[in-house]
């Protein structure tokens, strides 16, 4: 009788992958059936916890990916790749000409966005790289309300650099340009250089 009750649990234990024994030495099964279902959902949670490290892994490399396609197709389009390694965002300075919608949709391509200044220690460090010349940032006129919001977070415009009686085009002018270092509104439809940003 009991030979054929440990026959049966060795069975099934054999049947779902495993049976476990003593570490004394002797070849008796313990509990076979009760220990294969205690290995079996620790092996469930182990696994479960390497698909957590992977995915993590995963995440990384993809990010790492992302940043460094970054840097090549701006390099591609002429631009060149600038990090500002304090607010933890990298920049990209396309020299071709855009209309606002085009350069939205360019830096998108890129996995950023059109420029969005956040501080004055961020418009400093932007004006070293272009002192000069004229180049669009994400700024937009707020399509319901009479102010001026980034267009990729939707959020206010918490610094401001306007140019003296900036802005003034009214509904003829919602998006804005920096233009040698101060802000001004213009037609969207212009065709100007642009700035993308990259958050990291």
């Amino acid at each position: 009788m009991i030979y054929t009750v440990v026959l049966i649990i060795t069975l099934i234990g054999e049947s779902i992958g495993q049976t476990i024994y003593k570490d004394n030495g002797d070849d008796n099964p313990i509990n076979g059936l009760q220990f294969d279902i205690d290995i079996f959902h620790y092996r469930e949670l182990y696994l479960e916890d390497k698909i957590k490290s992977c995915n993590q892994e995963v995440k990384s490399l993809r990010e790492t990916d992302d940043i460094l396609q970054f840097q090549l197709r701006c390099k591609n389009e002429t631009g060149t790749y600038q990090e500002r390694r304090v607010a933890n965002a990298q920049y990209c300075f396309m020299k071709s000409s855009f209309t606002w919608n085009a350069g939205k949709t360019k830096c998108q391509s890129l996995k950023s966005y059109l420029l969005e200044i956040n501080s004055e220690a961020e418009q400093n460090w932007l004006m070293d790289k272009v002192s000069t010349g004229k180049w669009w940032t994400g700024g937009i006129k707020h399509p319901q309300y009479d102010d001026w919001v980034w267009d990729h977070s939707g959020n206010d415009l918490t610094y401001r650099n306007w140019y003296p009686n900036q802005p003034n085009g009214g509904k003829s002018e919602e998006c804005m340009l920096s233009e040698d270092g101060s802000w001004h509104d213009y037609p969207c439809d212009f065709r100007f250089k642009i700035i993308c940003e990259r958050g990291m």
